[in-house]
């Protein structure tokens, strides 16, 4: 049939024609087809397009196909989508595409979508996207995710993430993100999110951080955050933060700090903070300061073993006097809390001896 042949065809008997009819309409016969013929193709005529055939079909058309027929196309039809086409569809055809065929999407196909698209994916979806499709998202795009699909995206798809992708989410995002997630973020993405937007971390997702992650964290992101943030950081990850963080720590920062948290700090951490962050200390963490650094000692099988652990490592505040920002307070701090640090020593084991 030629094309005027093709058009002549009532929409109604269009989905009286074979499958292997269908199959065999060539590209310039398929383009003839109007909008009100495309749209009366049936699930099993529309599976029967190659994937030349796909291509082929008008954006007119393409923006005109049903839910129905947009579920009936095959992964390898989905692909074959010309970026025009799929800049084509609408937000109600968007959702109708199964997760299987998202995920079989190109990288230029998943940057062509528009933000009106984009707002339109469904979690099932996100969820479906793989690091390579993530990695090929725009700024913009990202930006216009809302905080439920960022979540619904899973820990090894959000590992395409760049820096410029990541410093593109807002605080609301971030927010959103499962503690899962959070914890999958690697050094790098850390990093990459901007202190403004660093503060929509929960207390539950800061927690999740492991101590690679709070050493990767910069000192704007340090003073961004808030003291709930700060009394969420554990031990063992509070200890991995930087001499430089410790530093751009404000006072009413370092006055939020639990006595459990500066019991922990090392040495190097303390020499480096601020004659004025030491002042602010009340006198319970004053006491907590003077508590000699044992690590893990305190599992120690022998006490006399887990005291010399902690003997054999020098008073922390003996050093303060050392550091960069040493002062007369600093040093007055030092020459008083020494013999207490050594009498906390002997009285937590027992007084023993070398």
């Amino acid at each position: 049939m030629n094309t005027d042949q093709i058009q002549s065809i009532k929409s109604s008997l269009i989905g009286a024609i074979r499958t292997d009819a269908i199959a065999g309409l060539t590209s310039a016969q398929l383009g003839a087809m109007g909008t009100n013929q495309i749209v009366q193709l049936s699930s099993q005529q529309i599976g029967a397009f190659s994937t030349d055939q796909i291509t082929a079909i008008s954006t007119d058309d393409v923006a005109a196909l049903t839910g129905r027929q947009i579920s009936a196309m095959s992964t390898a039809q989905m692909r074959a989508m010309t970026t025009d086409q799929i800049v084509a569809l609408k937000p109600s055809q968007i959702v109708t595409i199964p997760t299987q065929s998202m995920a079989a999407l190109s990288g230029s196909q998943i940057s062509a979508l528009t933000a009106g698209q984009v707002a339109y994916l469904t979690n099932s979806q996100m969820g479906a996207l793989t690091s390579t499709q993530i990695g090929a998202l725009t700024t913009t795009q990202v930006s216009e995710f809302k905080a439920a699909q960022v979540a619904a995206i899973s820990t090894a798809g959000l590992a395409g993430f760049g820096s410029d992708q990541i410093a593109a989410f807002s605080a609301v995002q971030i927010s959103g993100l499962r503690t899962e997630q959070v914890a999958a973020f690697s050094t790098a993405q850390i990093a990459a999110i901007e202190s403004q937007d660093i503060r929509g971390l929960t207390h539950q997702q800061v927690t999740a951080l492991g101590s690679d992650q709070v050493g990767a964290l910069t000192s704007e992101q340090i003073t961004a955050f808030n003291l709930t943030q700060l009394a969420a950081l554990e031990t063992q990850d509070l200890v991995a933060l930087s001499t430089a963080n410790m530093a751009a720590l404000t006072s009413g920062q370092m006055a939020g700090f639990t006595n459990v948290q500066i019991s922990n700090l090392t040495t190097d951490q303390i020499v480096a903070l601020q004659t004025q962050d030491l002042s602010v200390l009340k006198g319970a963490q004053i006491e907590a300061l003077k508590q000699p650094v044992c690590g893990d000692d305190h599992r120690s099988n022998s006490k006399s073993q887990a005291r010399l652990n902690c003997i054999h490592r020098k008073p922390r505040l003996e050093r303060l006097e050392l550091g960069s920002n040493s002062s007369t307070d600093k040093q007055s701090i030092a020459r008083t809390d020494n013999l207490s640090v050594q009498k906390s020593v002997d009285h937590r084991f027992g007084g023993l001896h070398d």
